[in-house]
């Protein structure tokens, strides 16, 4: 005789890359951050990385009517008013941890050196479809929504000189619509991380669309990386890939479900001091 399906409980009312991420790798650091709601300190990635979506946000979102980009001094002042809107948001300059002792100022000037960057070289091929677009996605098996916001849907169109050396198929595949996720790193980034390929998975299984990081370098020289530069920092979907993905979210929906009825909220969920430099970098 079968047994009957267990209704699964989670702990929170929807998940997300982010969340999933921080449960695969500290079941613990889930519980702090998600079940307990404690905030980390913030760090200086937040305040530079959220800046610099806020104003690619003000540009590609008026481009989908205008079909033109805001000229540099306006998009600058958009990343400005974003930095200082972080600091704000977390308590001010003195509760934010900076990276390896570095001024905010100096990680402000790097960061509008991004955003001039991006500006330049690579808003003027982008043509933008959606901004910031939220959805809500449900799946089988798992009890809660997969709840997610795509940074970016656009097309992206080839200049003279890439058209002379890129093939027709790369430049086919430019020009379909696809997913763009920002990022910002503090080196190079010319690989997929493994928590941005489980992203871009989720993304696809909300979308079909490729997906495509592009990466702002925080170097003393900023750098601006895409997958004309990189070509592993685009993600094409496969049915076999978003069948897994949907496995992973089931399995990992039915691990936080068991740690949540066997710990509860109060104890240490097992995962915590396992993970050496995840324990190193984590705010708890």
């Amino acid at each position: 005789m079968e047994a009957p399906a267990v209704e699964l409980e989670l702990p929170v009312k929807h998940l997300s890359a982010t969340s999933l991420g921080m449960f695969m790798r500290c079941p613990e650091q889930f519980r702090r951050r998600y079940v307990l709601r404690e905030k980390e300190r913030p760090g200086a990635a937040l305040v530079v990385g959220g800046a610099f979506h806020f104003a690619n946000e003000v540009n590609f979102r008026q481009k989908i009517e205008s079909k033109q980009d805001l000229p540099l001094d306006d998009v600058l002042s958009a990343f400005h008013a974003g930095f200082d809107e972080k600091i704000e948001e977390n308590g001010g300059v003195e509760e934010i941890q900076w990276d390896n002792n570095i001024k905010p100022d100096t990680l402000r000037s790097r960061g509008a050196e991004l955003v001039k960057g991006y500006h330049t070289q690579v808003a003027p091929k982008i043509e933008p479809i959606t901004v910031e677009e939220e959805f809500n996605l449900e799946i089988d098996e798992v009890p809660v929504p997969f709840n997610g916001y795509l940074d970016l849907v656009a097309q992206t169109w080839p200049t003279p000189q890439e058209l002379a050396e890129l093939d027709a198929l790369v430049i086919s595949d430019m020009v379909r619509k696809h997913v763009i996720d920002y990022k910002t790193a503090n080196k190079a980034q010319r690989t997929l991380k493994p928590e941005w390929l489980m992203q871009a998975r989720l993304y696809q299984l909300q979308t079909g669309y490729p997906v495509e990081y592009h990466v702002a370098v925080k170097t003393k020289d900023p750098l601006i990386l895409t997958p004309i530069d990189a070509p592993d920092l685009r993600i094409e979907p496969s049915s076999s890939a978003l069948s897994l993905t949907t496995t992973l979210l089931q399995r990992v929906s039915r691990q936080i479900a068991w740690h949540w009825a066997e710990f509860g909220p109060d104890q240490t969920w097992p995962g915590a001091i396992t993970h050496p430099w995840a324990c190193n970098f984590c705010g708890y």
